[in-house]
């Protein structure tokens, strides 16, 4: 008898939470963001903003953090990196770069991208040694 009773109040207990719902797609689905949300008067607002990564590779210079950068809105520029001197080379951070060209920190971003560093080897130092 007791089986009895727990089972129909498991029953009444789904039949009133399955109630709840107007139907199965507002069932959430599990690890997933809903992308927006429903307001009273049927309109839609959406949850987050649309980012971006903009990365910073530094090509052997100073690690520089990736940004997250929202949709439409532009990067900020970081301190420059700095790369170490060799005994025969020194360099010259130049910008940074995306493909060939160099990358105007005004512009939005509108996808993922990587930012290359651009070095000039400004000194060459030849050390002669005498011959044998």
């Amino acid at each position: 008898m007791k089986r009895a009773w727990v089972l129909v109040f498991s029953f009444a207990l789904l039949f009133m939470f399955s109630s709840c719902l107007k139907n199965s797609e507002d069932l959430p689905i599990l690890g997933q963001m809903p992308n927006e949300s429903e307001t009273e008067d049927g309109g839609n607002i959406p949850n987050e903003a649309e980012t971006y990564i903009v990365v910073f590779d530094s090509n052997g210079g100073t690690e520089i953090q990736a940004q997250t950068v929202k949709k439409g809105e532009a990067a900020l520029k970081p301190k420059n990196p700095s790369r170490a001197n060799t005994s025969t080379k020194e360099y010259t951070f130049k910008g940074w770069y995306l493909g060939d060209k160099e990358w105007d920190f005004d512009e939005e971003i509108t996808e993922n991208i990587t930012l290359v560093a651009k070095w000039e080897v400004t000194q060459y130092t030849v050390e002669m040694l005498p011959s044998k």
